[in-house]
């Protein structure tokens, strides 16, 4: 399957950089904002009280993030997005700010997060990703392998994992949670 990966009509000036201290409350803000605004409409209220607790534990994110290699998009100065993955493959997050949604913010976040991963000699990049990610990862060319349900603070949620036939081999895994051995992201 071919790639789309041009970016929308009204696609930002984005300028992209590695993650730094003091972007801590902003990546938390867009990871919060953007699942209880973009995946509303996928999720029941209890699923998204659960996947994105108010307030959320910057402790715990900070302990989070530090395991991972964490980029981040800026337009004017303001945070419109982050990636964060490990050498091995593993996209744990990729989340657009919905301010910036659908303006090619997240492709070009996940091209340097491929770029990153080849260059790392990753053999396939792997990730939990939520329904509401779905169309992203289709037109980056990935299929659907089958649906899964995870539990995240007493809630279930339905995911999608998909593989891409891409030459680095992507697969995606996809509840909407992201990490196989707690479930649950940083409250």
């Amino acid at each position: 399957m071919a790639r789309d990966t041009k970016p929308s009509p009204s696609a930002l000036s984005v300028k992209e950089r590695p993650n730094e201290p003091n972007d801590l409350a902003s990546v938390i803000e867009i990871y919060t904002v953007s699942i209880r605004s973009l995946a509303a409409s996928y999720y029941s209220p209890e699923q998204i009280a659960a996947w994105a607790p108010v307030p959320p534990d910057a402790a715990r994110w900070q302990e989070r993030l530090s395991h991972l290699h964490t980029i981040v998009a800026e337009s004017d100065g303001v945070l419109a997005g982050f990636a964060s993955y490990t050498h091995d493959g593993y996209l744990d997050f990729l989340f657009t700010h919905p301010a910036f949604a659908r303006r090619g913010v997240a492709t070009k976040l996940y091209q340097l997060v491929e770029s990153a991963l080849r260059a790392a000699g990753a053999p396939r990049v792997t990730t939990h990703a939520s329904l509401v990610a779905r169309p992203f990862f289709d037109r980056h060319g990935f299929q659907l392998d089958a649906e899964e349900c995870v539990e995240c603070r007493g809630a279930y949620s339905a995911g999608l994992p998909c593989t891409n036939n891409s030459a680095m081999n992507i697969a995606v895994f996809s509840p909407a949670v992201a990490d196989l051995v707690d479930p649950c992201v940083p409250a």
